[in-house]
């Protein structure tokens, strides 16, 4: 007979997975747990859900799918930007200035130095940029 595992019970049999197969994917987990118990009836949906909610994903970065372990202490969600001090940008153009946006993740970018009027469209009643 079928049935439908309470989440609990499903955290637990995803816990003891994770334990014996650390780098596999939630596919080949969901495919574990499917084997092993064959009386509950989840879905693949489900399971990534209950892998999301109990912190059991892979911060792999990016998905490779060739069953490789995380590397010990890389946890970047995201690429850092740095100003370059020695870069002077008023050597080049002295349209452009350096601005550091001061976003969450540190994004840095050339901005205008001159007013968008400057370069209107005369055929258009807008700026070009």
């Amino acid at each position: 007979m079928t049935a439908q595992p309470s989440d609990d019970e499903l955290a637990a049999a995803l816990r003891e997975l994770r334990i014996s197969q650390p780098a596999a994917g939630i596919t080949k987990l969901h495919a574990s747990l499917v084997e092993t118990r064959p009386e509950w009836v989840v879905s693949a949906k489900r399971t990534r859900k209950i892998l999301q909610q109990e912190g059991l994903v892979l911060d792999s970065g990016g998905g490779t799918g060739n069953g490789s372990k995380p590397k010990a202490g890389l946890k970047t969600s995201a690429p850092e930007y740095r100003l370059n001090p020695l870069l002077d940008v008023s050597k080049l153009s002295n349209k452009i200035r350096v601005h550091d946006f001061g976003l969450p993740k540190g994004k840095v970018g050339p901005t205008r130095t001159f007013p968008r009027s400057q370069y209107a469209d005369p055929r258009r009643d807008r700026a070009l940029f």
